[in-house]
Formats: C-alpha cells, sequence, structure tokens
C-alpha cells in the first residue's frame, strides 16, 4: 500500500504529484479543512512509496496504486488535481473502475507524448531506479535546508 497523508472532512480532493518529486511538494496548498477532505498520495517509486516500484511499469500501474488507496479509505467520488506526471496518472484514472469527478491538470496536458519524449523517459527510468534512494534522500535534504 502506498504511503499517504489524509486530513480534513467533506469533498475527497487527490493531489498527485510530478516525476521525481513526492506528496511533500503539495506542503505549501493546504485547502480549507471542514470543506474538503485532502489526500496527498506518494506515488510508487517516490517518497515514503520509494520501495513499491515493479521492474515494468506504467500509466496503468500508478492509476491502480491510486484506486487502491482510495478503495482503502472508501473514497468513491473524489475529484484529483495532477502536476506533471500526476496528470498524466489523473488522464489514466478517469478510464479506469475509480475516476475522479473533476481532474485539474497543473503543469501537465492532455496530448500524448512525442516519441522522442516517450524516448527519453524510458532512458531515464533505468537511471531512477538505480538511484531511487539518493533521489529521495536528496529532495529531503533539500526540503530540510529550506525549513531551517
Amino acid at each position: 500500500m502506498l504511503s499517504y497523508t489524509s486530513y480534513g472532512q467533506g469533498r475527497p480532493v487527490v493531489f498527485l504529484h510530478g516525476f521525481l518529486l513526492d506528496s511533500q511538494g503539495w506542503s505549501f496548498f493546504r485547502p480549507d479543512e471542514k470543506q474538503f477532505q485532502s489526500i496527498f498520495i506518494d506515488l510508487p517509486g517516490h517518497g515514503k512509496s520509494a520501495d513499491e516500484l515493479p521492474d515494468e511499469i506504467g500509466l496503468n500501474f500508478f492509476a491502480e496504486a491510486v484506486c487502491e488507496v482510495l478503495r482503502s479509505l472508501h473514497v468513491r467520488t473524489y475529484d484529483l488535481v495532477g502536476h506533471s506526471m500526476g496528470g498524466y496518472i489523473g488522464l489514466q484514472l478517469m478510464q479506469s473502475d475509480c475516476p475522479p469527478e473533476k481532474l485539474i491538470l497543473f503543469h501537465s496536458n492532455h496530448w500524448a507524448d512525442s516519441e522522442e519524449r516517450r524516448a527519453n523517459r524510458d532512458r531515464v527510468g533505468p537511471v531512477v531506479r538505480q538511484n531511487q534512494r539518493r533521489i529521495t534522500e536528496s529532495h529531503q535534504q533539500v526540503r530540510l535546508s529550506k525549513n531551517s
């Protein structure tokens, strides 16, 4: 099960971060706790879900992992805010058995990637997988230095 933080009451809103980031990237954003249940998920291979990454991954894998979190929280109706890769996952969720009612794309789009972008992402995958722990630790150090 993925790591997530949930707080507040009301209409559920799921926040999905971008590639190589984690749910802490949303720490600046605090919706009204009386109106919204905010759910911040660390996607597989990111943040506190860094160990949740199999060898073969794709948008279906990420979407199903998000649905699993939502099922565990008994969330059936929700809205989603997706940053970058989180937006692509949101689009994939629109075609799943647990689609969001509303989808906000933040620094993302609904167009398919070009072959060049897809090839670049495929090249980066093995490097990220090999250095996953170092990338996560690096993000945490940057966050700590900003807070001190």
